[in-house]
């Protein structure tokens, strides 16, 4: 079973030793508004969701309780290889996206010079 928004707002809150008042100013509303919110007879808004977490420290991830998928290089490799031998994709945009992807220039050391170069231009701009 999960917290609803209002239940969380205030856990999060009292875990933190604000008052209601400094919350409702982050969130930009009155009091009593915010005392709606905690009493969930009241919804916030996306942007006063934004603010109150800000307050709060908490990303929205962290206050959904929900992560961002992690994607490690060894995952995209096999991926990038199968659309290659497919044609999807030249060698060279395998090498760039591999190394822009996963941080290592090393996917492009064999390009031919020219193209190694301007890669390594490119990444460096970026």
């Amino acid at each position: 079973m999960t917290l609803g928004i209002a239940k969380k707002l205030r856990m999060m809150r009292e875990e933190r030793r604000l008052k209601q008042r400094e919350m409702a100013a982050a969130a930009g509303v009155g009091v009593r508004y915010y005392q709606a919110l905690e009493q969930d007879v009241k919804l916030p808004s996306v942007e006063m969701l934004e603010k109150m977490l800000t307050r709060l420290g908490v990303s929205p991830e962290q206050f959904f309780g929900v992560e961002k998928p992690k994607i490690s290089p060894s995952d995209l490799v096999p991926l990038l290889d199968a659309v290659f031998s497919l044609g999807g994709i030249t060698h060279y945009r395998r090498a760039v996206a591999l190394a822009f992807l996963t941080g290592d220039a090393s996917y492009w050391t064999n390009l031919p010079e020219p193209l190694r170069r301007a890669a390594q231009a490119l990444s460096k701009a970026l």
